[in-house]
């Protein structure tokens, strides 16, 4: 095997070796496909918006405030107040029915009118939200949506093997040209390319197949929202709008006349976080965005997995 290594000419070997690692690559992409195919099982149930927005975004705890303060908003159980020319959140007096208790919690803190700008960079506040988040992906580690720490740590393993297995030729016509003088400048870039090729076509995501398809179901069903058309008009369901929230980002709310103020109001200036939504206050006036601006697929676009 040594031997025959040896004996493959340098320009021979870049090209074999290309068409080598293309075939493990692909034959380790059928075999991981298959595999997570395999472990779907039956029908998912509905989620809460709650869930929708860990599954998306992988326990971003600013998105899921931002999910629960529209959430809360939409049933009355938040108003906006104008203090000073400054947007503020203050809870009703509407009695709580069926809430959470991280809802209450949430509500409690509204007692007087505050900036929710504010709010959300305390860190008392972001780990409420951390821990709602992680009993929730909890749930749907359980549902088989999101994959286990074990089942994520099996795919690495699987991956490094692969890797090496492909890695392993290189190398050797590598150390080979290095003992016998010969040139393997093009031999390392080829590996460094394959290499990033590898990864790059081999993330592994924490969401299962069926976390993905559940997601992808739920994101078409409003997905004029974020693209700001449709034949339903500018009106918009309370529900439809918090399920806009959780599976785009509050951005997407930004076009919309009877959300943009809350969108704006919530939204800190600038902030960038796991979920991948981002937005300036430059970029959005007063009056609202337009369609491709912040509303539309600039920032409230899908995070991907």
């Amino acid at each position: 095997m040594i031997d025959l290594i040896r004996n493959i000419k340098g320009p021979d070997f870049l090209i074999l070796y290309f068409i080598y690692c293309m075939i493990i690559m692909v034959g380790y992409k059928l075999i991981y496909t298959a595999m997570n195919r395999n472990s779907v099982s039956g029908a998912v149930k509905e989620l809460d918006v709650y869930s929708m927005a860990v599954l998306k975004t992988d326990n971003d705890p600013s998105h899921l405030a931002h999910t629960m303060l529209f959430k809360l908003w939409s049933e009355e159980y938040i108003e906006l107040k104008e203090e000073s020319k400054k947007v503020l959140f203050k809870g009703t007096n509407k009695r709580a029915l069926n809430l959470l208790p991280v809802e209450i919690e949430f509500l409690n803190s509204f007692s007087n009118p505050t900036s929710f700008k504010q709010w959300i960079t305390k860190k008392h506040n972001l780990d409420m939200f951390r821990t709602f988040g992680r009993q929730l992906k909890e749930q749907l580690t359980e549902m088989q949506l999101v994959k286990s720490n074990e089942r994520l740590g099996n795919e690495k393993v699987l991956r490094r093997i692969i890797y090496t297995l492909m890695l392993s030729l290189g190398l050797i016509k590598f150390f080979m040209g290095i003992t016998y003088n010969k040139p393997v400048g093009y031999l390392v870039f080829e590996i460094i390319f394959l290499t990033i090729l590898f990864f790059i076509l081999n993330r592994i995501p924490q969401i299962t197949l069926a976390g993905q398809a559940y997601l992808r179901e739920k994101s078409e069903a409003v997905e004029y929202i974020k693209n700001h058309r449709g034949n339903r008009g500018s009106k918009l369901p309370g529900k439809e709008a918090v399920a806009a929230v959780a599976l785009f980002g509050i951005t997407s709310m930004y076009g919309l006349p009877e959300y943009g103020m809350i969108a704006r109001a919530a939204q800190p200036h600038n902030i960038s976080g796991g979920s991948g939504y981002s937005c300036s206050s430059s970029g959005c006036s007063s009056s609202g965005c337009s369609g491709g601006g912040c509303g539309g697929g600039g920032c409230g676009g899908c995070g991907g997995s």
